[in-house]
């Protein structure tokens, strides 16, 4: 009797699982034959440089998405796969608890918009491709952060987003970055840093200087290339001054990698001067108009 009701049970279980399968597979989308989604339970891990000692603590949230596609066109079933990988720090503090909120939302937005976007053109390569025109592995999508600097007032973040699709020579880096006054509530950025025309080109003007020492590296235009390239946005904060980045591709071919060039506290201040934009010791003063 026991072995009739296990068998029963079981037989109810396989059903039930078919039956879960043909629903799901007419409900998939219009535009694919099958769609499948796995997302990892969000962690959280410590920075490695810990933030105890500071008024905010901030930890990394970090969570994978899955995507499978089916090409349209495909006669043998050949998917378009692809990966989102997301780390992305979340701020914790009970004394500026809404500022770290709005931090939070910023950089949670951030991932929902790459994983729309990545969504996005894995359906569409799916639609109008054929396998064989993209097959050579897995798409992917990496954002990740670094803390470039923190102190009692603020945070500079360092963004990092990766982007390979399958069949390409080799992946993209895109970097941006988020400079933030957590106990006011705002953003620091270029118009923060750069208050007048003078002292944008002056630290152009060292950029170029720092390029001519190992020129090879660049392309020959490089000059020209910096002030056409240059975003105020495009720099954070470090414990030695100021780190200005540029895109890949701005100044230098693919191999040179990510180009970055560090102002130090005693080249901010020469350029600066003794007017009160960055104190003695390289901080900036966020109260400075």
């Amino acid at each position: 009797m026991r072995r009739l009701i296990l068998l029963f049970s079981l037989l109810l279980v396989v059903l039930f699982s078919a039956c879960s399968a043909n629903e799901t597979t007419s409900s998939a989308s219009a535009t694919t034959e099958a769609t499948t989604e796995t997302v990892t339970q969000a962690t959280t891990e410590d920075i490695t440089e810990s933030t105890e000692s500071f008024p905010v603590t901030i930890e990394a949230n970090i969570y994978t998405k899955g995507y499978e596609y089916k090409y349209k066109n495909s006669i043998s079933g050949e998917k378009i796969i692809g990966t989102l990988n997301v780390a992305i720090p979340e701020m914790i503090s009970q004394e500026y608890a809404d500022n770290a909120e709005m931090f939070n939302q910023y950089f949670q937005n951030l991932a929902d918009k790459l994983a729309e976007s990545f969504d996005e053109e894995l359906i569409d390569t799916a639609e109008n491709e054929s396998a064989s025109a993209t097959v050579g592995g897995e798409w992917y999508r990496d954002l990740n952060y670094s803390i470039e600097y923190m102190d009692d007032n603020m945070v500079s973040v360092l963004i990092t987003t990766t982007a390979y699709n399958g069949g390409a020579a080799h992946d993209n880096v895109q970097l941006e970055s988020l400079t933030y006054d957590f106990v006011q509530g705002f953003r620091i950025d270029g118009s923060n840093i750069f208050w007048n025309e003078d002292q944008t080109e002056a630290i152009k003007a060292l950029i170029i200087e720092k390029m001519d020492e190992n020129p090879d590296m660049y392309y020959p235009n490089y000059a020209d290339l910096v002030d056409s390239t240059f975003d105020k946005n495009n720099f954070v904060f470090t414990e030695d001054g100021l780190r200005i980045f540029f895109q890949t591709y701005d100044l230098a071919p693919y191999a040179a990698g990510i180009i970055t060039f560090d102002i130090s506290n005693e080249e901010l201040n020469e350029i600066y001067g003794e007017n009160g934009e960055f104190a003695e010791n390289g901080e900036y003063n966020a109260e400075k108009e």
